[in-house]
């Protein structure tokens, strides 16, 4: 993958240390500090009173006939752009606007470009081409500041009012598209990017916290943006190298080529696009994140463990490193839970992906204990996610907790909060049923012998049977754990006087089954079950009921049901007729499925209500019955069309025919029903040879 070199390709026009961050503090991250007043000399410098502009106390200017007008900065020329965006209009339109102003007069659409920065702060100050091309920003910055109340708390981005509620986003969303359509040439424009990345620098760390929060904002989103961009070159470069190589293949017979030279000029293009914008990205992270991550305000801290996690996640050729993943993992220390979330949300996707797993082991071991301990976090949806963020690194790393760190997450799955239960209990389900991690390791093992018969004593074979040891241990551990559970809860609960604890025994002992059925499908706990489809409610039959039919689908598992089927059959049966219509619908469905895994089972008397049932007039009863119905009637049906498959639809094959004339004097010899419409109508769906009109013309129209 493509290498950065920020030397060689990015540097600003006027290139000055940054100031020294007033936030800045050397205490851990997340942990911010009181801003301690300037002191000069022995004296502390007061605090200033408001601006005076002309001669005029700023406060005196909020008033106007008497009545208060909002307190931040109102731009004595209202910048058009910044208008569009807080009206809440199409803002990619207003990026192709721009870009068809610059097409036009760049030096004129870059001034307006920073004018929208400078306004979006909630700044009057007004900038021009003058003053961009002639002087520091610095200064700059400082003229504009003038125009600035300070003592206001309120700027654009944080206000919620009607006309601002939208201005956030649609802000976001023209850098965004500011960025996608200037991909191609307008976004290497030096004068451009230079200008609008020291401006944003500049005013991420200056003390006006709107200048820092804009600043801030604006730096992310567009870095986000850029990303993106180089993510696409990325692959674009990638496609490249294999023409090239195609090209540079067919040249071993063809002597020059016109279009490899058009290919290696493009693959050029394209390195010096992904050089220079990575140096951008990295001139933004440490100009700007690095500084602003720790900001005492936790929206900015927010706003940079986001976006970081969004760069890591879309272009881990670069971000996945842990030069920007400690920021991460410092995060996770802050006092704010939402900057905790934040963290946990970026880290989530990286852990499922499993071709990134292995280059977070470092972090993952580095900041281990921190995650353990936000299983019990005091904010739940920190919890909820933490718990969900353990279950995916013990997948990763089997070997990386140790027991003690385990014992919060058991302890979770009691909680009382629902969604932070089930998430402690996909990580117990991960751990409890590694039958999976063993089966791995049984082939690892057999393959380091085939290799010791060449190779003599081998540590990692001893590392393996180690392994495979320890995992033993824990299967017969928590297996013991579970049978002692089921011994002295389950039996003593699944014929409790009351329902619903009836129900939720069964209803566990069917998922107990299904997941792991190397323990728990074997008749001495099938046969709970069994017993239970006798309960007088049809709640719990319904739950039994369920429970079995995913046993039955999985023809895997199908032959070790033989002898409950056998003992529970008769019960089976009478229950298609149950008074529960659910109940006896899902039986239906079950017994079409018995029959499939057990045809000679059912005699010819237990299928009688199957057959009545057909012409039931609820259609999901009638449905479930026909299935069965089909699955009895036209066994052959599937053999039938696969030898007729070359055969002209003039010459129907002879089992459609008889099978159609079965179906015929089915309906005719039952006499149970008059209405040959519910019949059909149940078998509809599930048959489809009651569609082989052709058949069914040729019958008509034979002489028999």
């Amino acid at each position: 993958m493509h290498s950065t070199k920020t030397s060689n390709t990015y540097s600003l026009r006027v290139r000055k240390p940054i100031a020294f961050d007033r936030d800045y503090s050397p205490d851990p991250p997340g942990q911010p500090v009181r801003k301690k007043a300037k002191v000069q000399g022995n004296n502390v410098t007061p605090k200033r009173g408001p601006r005076k502009y002309g001669g005029v106390n700023q406060q005196q200017q909020n008033q106007v006939g008497g009545e208060a007008v909002p307190k931040f900065a109102v731009p004595a020329v209202q910048d058009p752009y910044f208008l569009t965006l807080k009206t809440g209009r199409n803002p990619t339109s207003l990026a192709e606007k721009w870009i068809h102003d610059y097409e036009e007069s760049p030096d004129q659409a870059i001034v307006q470009m920073l004018q929208l920065i400078v306004a979006s702060c909630g700044c009057s100050g007004k900038l021009d081409a003058n003053m961009i091309h002639n002087m520091q920003w610095k200064d700059i910055i400082e003229r504009i500041s003038e125009y600035f109340d300070e003592d206001s708390g309120d700027y654009p981005l944080i206000l919620t009012t009607h006309q601002f509620r939208r201005f956030r986003n649609n802000f976001a969303e023209f850098l965004q598209s500011f960025v996608i359509r200037s991909k191609n040439n307008i976004l290497f424009d030096v004068t451009l990017m230079d200008s609008l990345i020291q401006l944003l620098t500049l005013l991420s760390d200056n003390p006006i916290r709107a200048f820092r929060h804009t600043a801030t904002f604006a730096s992310m989103k567009l870095s986000s943006s850029i990303v993106d961009v180089v993510v696409e070159l990325v692959d674009l470069k990638d496609k490249n190298v294999i023409q090239i190589e195609t090209e540079k293949a067919r040249l071993l017979h063809a002597g020059t080529n016109e279009r490899l030279e058009r290919l290696l000029q493009a693959k050029t293009e394209l390195d010096q696009k992904i050089d220079e914008l990575s140096a951008m990205l990295q001139y933004i992270f440490k100009c700007v994140f690095v500084h602003r991550y720790r900001d005492h305000v936790a929206d900015f801290r927010i706003i940079c463990v986001s976006e970081l996690g969004i760069w890591i996640r879309i272009y881990p050729a670069l971000f996945l490193d842990d030069s920007y993943l400690k920021y991460i993992g410092w995060s996770l220390f802050d006092k704010v839970p939402e900057v905790r979330q934040k963290c946990i949300s970026a880290l989530l996707p990286l852990y499922e992906n499993n071709k990134l797993i292995r280059r977070l082991e470092l972090f993952t071991h580095k900041f281990k204990d921190r995650l353990v301990s936000m299983v019990m976090d005091t904010d739940v949806e920190v919890a909820t996610k933490t718990c969900q963020l353990m279950a995916h690194i013990y997948r990763a790393f089997p070997v990386l907790l140790d027991p003690g760190a385990c014992v919060p997450l058991y302890e979770l799955v009691y909680c009382n909060n629902r969604q932070l239960a089930a998430a402690a209990g996909e990580f117990v389900n991960a751990k409890l049923f590694s039958t999976s991690t063993d089966d791995k390791n049984v082939i690892q093992i057999e393959t380091e012998k085939a290799r010791l018969l060449h190779a003599g004593t081998n540590e990692r074979l001893e590392r393996l049977l180690q392994a495979k040891t320890e995992l033993d241990q824990k299967i017969d551990e928590l297996s013991a754990m579970l049978q002692y559970i089921f011994k002295c809860v389950f039996v003593h609960r699944y014929r409790d006087h009351v329902a619903d604890f009836r129900i939720i025994c069964v209803s566990e002992l069917g998922i107990w089954i299904r997941i792991y059925p190397a323990l728990f499908l074997d008749d001495s706990y099938l046969k709970y079950i069994g017993w239970s489809l006798f309960d007088k409610v049809p709640e719990v039959r319904q739950k039994c009921i369920s429970a079995l039919l995913p046993l039955y689908e999985n023809n895997k598992l199908i032959r070790r049901l033989e002898l409950f089927t056998h003992k529970f059959k008769d019960r089976l049966v009478s229950m298609v007729m149950d008074t529960d219509v659910e109940v006896a619908t899902k039986t239906c469905q079950l017994m079409a499925h018995i029959y499939r895994a057990f045809p000679v089972l059912l005699d010819p008397g237990a299928c009688v209500p199957l057959y009545e049932l057909v012409y039931c007039n609820n259609r999901q009863l009638a449905a479930a019955a026909g299935e069965f119905v089909n699955a009895k009637l036209f066994s052959t049906s599937t053999d039938a069309s696969m030898m007729s498959s070359s055969t002209s639809i003039l010459a129907p094959p002879v089992d459609n025919r008889q099978l159609i004339k079965d179906l015929v004097a089915f309906f005719i010899d039952g006499d149970v029903h008059r209405h040959p419409a519910y019949l059909v109508d149940s078998l509809i769906d599930i048959c489809p040879m009651l569609k082989d009109w052709p058949t069914m013309v040729d019958i008509l129209l034979s002489e028999e």
